[in-house]
């Protein structure tokens, strides 16, 4: 079975200052995994170094078929969040309701989100609906 990511000998840097310091890792298909760590901790650069989002030394392979980042809510101005509420932004996906409400409740959000509007969502929350998106 091919691996959903593969990470070898990833290097980023910010000037003199090394963010991550060759980091390798494979994560299989099927397999979930999760990055938790510190502020400051690297987290976000490694993501946006596997999306190819800023410069980095290594290899990134990815073998899915979508994936997608959203910088965390205090990066974004609030006119940037698309003017919707979550039911609506999950509505433009086909629906599914009852499957929408179980993954939401999988990631411990409840049904009453649906009525939110992004702007007025938190990072986490924001997070969490893309997560159920995905």
């Amino acid at each position: 079975m091919k691996p959903l990511l593969q990470v070898e000998h990833l290097t980023v840097r910010f000037g003199n200052e090394v963010a991550i310091d060759n980091l390798s890792l494979t994560i299989p298909e099927g397999d979930c995994w999760c990055v938790i760590g510190p502020n400051g901790g690297g987290k976000t650069t490694l993501l946006r170094a596997m999306l190819d989002l800023v410069p980095y030394e290594g290899n990134v392979r990815w073998q899915a078929r979508r994936f997608g980042y959203l910088p965390p809510s205090d990066q974004l101005e609030k006119e940037q969040l698309p003017p919707l509420r979550v039911y609506d932004f999950f509505s433009l996906k086909g629906g599914y309701y009852k499957q929408i409400l179980s993954l939401l409740s999988k990631v411990g959000l409840e049904r009453s989100i649906l009525n939110k509007s992004f702007s007025c969502l938190s990072t986490g929350q924001l997070q969490r609906v893309l997560l159920v998106w995905a």
